[in-house]
């Protein structure tokens, strides 16, 4: 039994790397304007904010799904500390190799003309070699 200690602790411990290595990069609002990069078949997410008591939503007006996808639906939760806002959870995979200007409008539920805020990223897909970071430091 005690020989088989080490290993059980290895395969845990690569485990654990291959979960963190697997953790999508989260962008917020602050992270507006700026340019990630990714290698592809690798997530990233998206969380914007909004009041909870105003009829505004975040939309995505165009995705380049030559270059990059939506990965799952859009989850929202509201932190405890700030209970009048909704955090919107955007999730999207690069599927090929490319650049994209990816953004989202905050925009009245029922027109979608009336744009209050923009969030822009420049999202670039390049094929990497493994275990190459995807983005530069």
């Amino acid at each position: 039994m005690k020989q088989r200690r080490p290993a059980i602790i290895f395969v845990a411990i690569l485990m654990a790397g291959v979960a963190l290595a697997q953790t999508p990069r989260l962008l917020t609002q602050f992270d507006a304007g700026s340019t990630i990069y990714l290698k592809s078949g690798e997530g990233f997410q998206i969380q914007l904010e909004r009041r909870a008591d105003e009829t505004k939503a975040w939309r995505w007006p165009f995705i380049d799904e030559k270059v990059v996808k939506v990965a799952a639906p859009m989850r929202e939760s509201r932190p405890a500390d700030k209970p009048n806002t909704v955090l919107e959870i955007h999730s999207f995979i690069a599927v090929a190799p490319g650049a994209t200007n990816l953004y989202a409008e905050l925009t009245e539920a029922g027109d979608p003309t009336k744009v209050f805020a923009r969030f822009p990223v420049t999202v670039q897909v390049t094929i990497a070699p493994a275990g190459a970071p995807a983005s530069p430091p």
